[in-house]
């Protein structure tokens, strides 16, 4: 893309290779500000849909499992894919 190709923005703001199956390998920006002296490092993943919904809906809710599975069954919530 456009974006990658231009010199201003990859020299303040390098693009990573990630890898995220299935989707596949992709460019992703790294983080737009850091802290004096401090590296950029290679941005974390995104977390994929689902991936925190039980840890959410117990620990913030205080739902109890079979809540939660009602909740699944019911198809209102994200499973892990």
């Amino acid at each position: 893309g456009a974006l990658q190709s231009d010199p201003r923005f990859s020299a303040e703001n390098p693009m990573f290779r990630s890898v995220e199956p299935p989707a596949g390998t992709y460019l992703t920006p790294g983080p737009p500000v850091t802290a004096s002296g401090e590296s950029r490092g290679t941005p974390a993943r995104a977390p994929k849909l689902g991936e925190h919904t039980e840890e959410v809906l117990s620990s913030v809710l205080n739902l109890g499992g079979a809540e939660i599975a009602k909740l699944h069954d019911q198809g209102l919530v994200a499973s892990p894919r």
